[in-house]
């Protein structure tokens, strides 16, 4: 058996990005960037105010706290901007993105002025007064310097989130270069197992959420499900079913079967097939009977095919641990692994030594910092507690014991931040965190 952190090593050796594809900017949340974006023209275009206030001339303000009067003799609004330019003693009213006049080099607010107009219609005639120096450049955005022609906006690698679409649409950049979302087929195998839709409650049925939960998992990541099957212990039909999936998915999940049991067809099914095995069985509890494997297309590339067992916290937890990264690098990311904490359990756990346990649990406020609580149900075949808390606590192979206080790493699949292990220390001792 493969210790995790080998298989996981195995898996990401031989997961390459998919190939580049143009994606309007409209569409491209949540894909990774193939190529830099690279700024085309100016922003801000023109220098323009970042305040409401009157554009000046910094050189007309008085060197001391004696006030300075100037002449208002016009108004800058955003899409009219004020035609002419600024001579000794004068000003013009200014709002926020509106450009600055010619002759103007600062913009004092309007909350640091007091103004002689008759109202707030008046444009011009008016005096206005404030007190003290104003340095050239204040309260001014320079054109270009946001970024200028040729500047990168966005470095390949990058994953596009809300802010990223919003630069791409303020720069002009109607379509960008992304990683094509990979194709995953998902099956679940076994003749026991049925849809929640065509469930009867008969004895001995198993109602399937493995394949919904992959699905949702897999659309969750930004990859593509290019179906998601279920097939009985037939062995003619699973293998027509792998015939298709491996030619046209980029990855395929499975789940059961994948063991030595009489109804456990997977590896010959595989083997038929010329699915190479890379490794099967993972030294950890649950999710050790997973098998890994790719098959080679004729025309060239790799299949990744991935048998999780049919117990859905084993399915789940070799997903997470396995599948999930290996997708996300498929899609263009660099940082796959989940985040991780180092923190004390909080009472203890009982283990066989020789196999890493994960195990469900919440991240709780002691009295100094943060503690794991692992749920009090951790069976395999439970979903419950996973579907509740999300955080998983790594035991170490070596121990029997894991003793309360006994500092693991708890990983959390489910974060955006990824590669980074961390600790957490407690600011708040009121404070909560979130399963």
């Amino acid at each position: 058996m493969l210790p995790p952190d080998e298989a996981f090593a195995r898996i990401q050796a031989v997961v390459t990005p998919t190939s580049a594809e143009e994606a309007a900017y409209t569409e491209c949340m949540g894909r990774v960037l193939a190529k830099d974006v690279v700024a085309t023209n100016l922003q801000p275009v023109h220098d323009n105010s970042a305040m409401d206030g009157y554009a000046i001339c910094a050189g007309d303000a008085a060197e001391s706290t004696t006030a300075t009067r100037l002449r208002v003799i016009g108004r800058s609004r955003c899409g009219q901007p004020f035609v002419g330019s600024l001579s000794t003693g004068t000003a013009v009213r200014i709002f926020t993105g509106a450009l600055i006049p010619d002759g103007a080099d600062a913009v004092i607010i309007q909350e640091n002025v007091t103004s002689h107009a008759r109202d707030s219609a008046q444009d011009e005639g008016y005096a206005i007064e404030f007190s003290g120096p104003i340095s050239k450049g204040l309260n001014i955005r320079k054109a270009g310097e946001n970024y200028r022609p040729g500047d990168v906006l966005l470095a390949a690698g990058t994953a596009i989130g809300a802010a990223a679409v919003g630069l791409l649409a303020s720069a002009r950049v109607l379509r960008v270069a992304v990683y094509r979302r990979p194709r995953v087929a998902i099956l679940g195998t076994g003749d026991e197992v049925t849809t929640p839709e065509e469930a009867t409650g008969a004895p001995g049925e198993i109602v399937d959420g493995n394949g919904p939960m992959l699905q949702a998992a897999v659309l969750g990541l930004g990859a593509e499900v290019i179906y998601q099957d279920q097939c009985g212990d037939d062995p003619s039909k699973q293998l027509d079913w792998f015939k298709k999936a491996v030619s046209e998915a980029d990855v395929v999940l499975t789940t059961g079967g994948a063991s030595v049991g009489d109804h456990d067809l997977i590896a010959d099914v595989w083997d038929r097939l010329g699915i190479q095995t890379d490794f099967w069985k993972v030294a950890m509890k649950p999710g050790k009977p997973l098998r890994f494997g790719r098959a080679v297309r004729a025309g060239g590339g790799n299949c990744l095919v991935f048998a999780l067992p049919g117990n859905p916290l084993s399915a789940w937890t070799g997903f997470q641990l396995f599948g999930a990264p290996a997708i996300l690098r498929m899609m263009g990311h660099k940082a796959v692994r989940p985040l991780g904490l180092r923190l004390p359990i909080t009472r203890e756990l009982k283990k066989r030594p020789g196999r890493a346990h994960f195990v469900r649990g919440r991240i709780v406020p002691l009295r100094e910092g943060y503690g794991f609580e692992p749920a009090e149900y951790q069976g395999s075949a439970m979903l419950r507690s996973a579907a509740s808390q999300s955080w998983l606590g790594e035991l170490s192979p070596e121990s029997d014991v894991v003793l309360a206080g006994t500092e693991i790493c708890v990983w959390q699949p489910d974060s955006d931040i990824r590669d980074l292990i961390l600790r957490l220390e407690q600011s708040d001792p009121g404070s909560e965190v979130s399963a």
